[in-house]
């Protein structure tokens, strides 16, 4: 499934991070990607695809991702 978490960047503006709970590449227009980050007046919508996310060294979850965010300033609890 793809969840969708907003946040509000340091600058104030409202942004969007989409990813896959499943690990799974997300896909729109044609392109996939293992996260997307968009505005959130852009109301992107995704599909989970079948393909895993690979990751080159250290796996990041998205709770060590959440506190990278909040470290640099970023309010994700909208």
């Amino acid at each position: 499934m793809v969840i969708y978490q907003k946040y509000t960047a340091e600058n104030g503006d409202k942004r969007v991070l989409a990813y896959s709970n499943q690990r799974f590449k997300i896909t729109r227009d044609g392109q996939k990607w293992a996260s997307a980050d968009d505005f959130e007046w852009q109301n992107r919508i995704y599909e989970e695809t079948d393909e895993p996310v690979e990751y080159d060294g250290e796996e990041l979850t998205v709770s060590d991702t959440l506190g990278m965010l909040k470290e640099l300033g970023v309010n994700t609890d909208d």
